[in-house]
């Protein structure tokens, strides 16, 4: 699973699933909005559907995203919850 973030010219950040890229535009699956929010911590992240009344893959003219790029392991685990039909624990050291 390749999941990428894509900053949009309106401002949104999309988390999704890569499916393919053209010249001109890049399709994802399984795409999420991602909120970003103050926390305890500093700053905290949340899910929210984008678009949720459109079924299937969303392609996305290149002209409309400031950039693409590949999600943090911690951001991809986040995403692979939310999709993953089978819990993983995070990858730690046993000793």
């Amino acid at each position: 699973m390749d999941v990428r973030v894509l900053k949009l010219v309106t401002g949104e950040e999309i988390v999704g699933e890569f499916v393919s890229e053209t010249k001109t535009s890049i399709t994802v699956k399984n795409t999420l909005s991602l909120l970003v929010q103050p926390s305890q911590q500093g700053v905290g992240y949340a899910f929210v559907p984008w678009c949720p009344m459109v079924q299937g893959d969303k392609t996305i003219k290149l002209e409309k995203t400031i950039f693409t790029a590949s999600a943090t392991d911690e951001l991809e685990g986040s995403y692979r919850s939310m999709f993953s039909q089978i819990m993983t624990p995070p990858k730690t050291l046993i000793t």
